[in-house]
This record gives C-alpha cells, structure tokens and sequence, in this order.
C-alpha cells in the first residue's frame, strides 16, 4: 500500500486530500485476520512509515499496532459486520490518527489554528477514507459475497466439537 499511497492515489484526489491507502488496508485486513494479524501488520506497516519519515520516532509504530489490534477486536465481536460498521470503524480510526498526530507532532501555535485544521483537513481526511473504505468493501463483497452466519450456525459450532469449552 505504501507505494501506491506515493505515486498512484494522487489520481484519486479530491481538493488536494487523498485516502490513506495504508490505514484502510490495514483496519480491512485486521477485520479479516484478527487480533494477532491485525498487530503484526500494524506494527510493520508502523515501522515502514517510521522508516520513511525518518522521524527516529515509533509514533506510527504505536499507533498503527493499536489501530491494528483495536480493529481486530471489534472484528472478532461482530461476527457479521456490516457497513455502518466498518464505515464507524474507518472514520473513528481516521480521526484518531489524525489527533493522534496532532498532539504528538504539536504542529499549531495557536487554538485557532487547530480549530481550522480540524475543519479543512481532518474532517474532508476522515470523510474521504471512510467513502473510499465503504467503496472497497462494496467491491469486494460484490466480488466475492461474505457468508453471513446466522444463530443456528452459531449453535452448530458449540455442537459440532469445534468449542473446546461446555456447552451446558
């Protein structure tokens, strides 16, 4: 994704904010994987963007790991996730990373200049990753249809032996 992100989504800009490439693919392979995957790749993703930037910091370490783990267990607690859902997930992740950015890099010098940057950027940010993310998905459900799993399917699984707890 970081390549893509660097050359190719410029495309795709609308006023000058493009979708942050990396971050819908890592919270989409965190639903999809779970927690252990959803960690590991942030914390490889978290380390290329430090790499990258050169900044000697592991800000994007941190908080792509916990973006990547957090991801993951909502993953794991919605069986079925549907599209409010993840659309919720996506623009709570992409506000989060931007405030997340902001207190750490501290980059206004006055509470106005936040309150504009909030406006301008961080708001059309979030709306862009959430409408690219919810196109994603769009393409890859029509691509290839999630099975939904219902209550009976659930009650098999306990049945079946594949539980290793009690049923009772």
């Amino acid at each position: 994704m970081l390549p893509l992100q660097s050359s190719v989504v410029d495309v795709v800009a609308i006023g000058g904010t493009i979708p942050n490439l990396p971050l819908i693919g890592l919270l989409l392979f965190a639903i999809i994987e779970g927690p252990p995957a959803g960690f590991a790749g942030g914390v490889a993703l978290g380390l290329a963007l430090d790499l990258l930037s050169a900044s000697g910091t592991a800000f994007y370490t941190a908080v792509y790991a916990g973006l990547g783990l957090g991801t993951a267990f909502i993953g794991q607690l919605t069986a079925n996730l549907r599209v409010p859902m993840l659309l919720t997930v996506v623009a709570s992740a992409s506000v989060m990373l931007g405030g997340a950015h902001a207190i750490w890099f501290q980059p206004f010098d006055r509470a106005e200049d936040m309150v504009r940057w909030l406006a301008a950027s961080l708001g059309p940010q979030a709306l862009y990753d959430t409408a690219f993310a919810g196109v994603l998905y769009a393409v890859g459900a029509w691509w290839h249809p999630p099975t939904r799993q219902s209550l009976k399917d659930h009650d098999d699984f306990f049945t079946a032996g594949r539980f290793p707890g009690s049923i009772r």
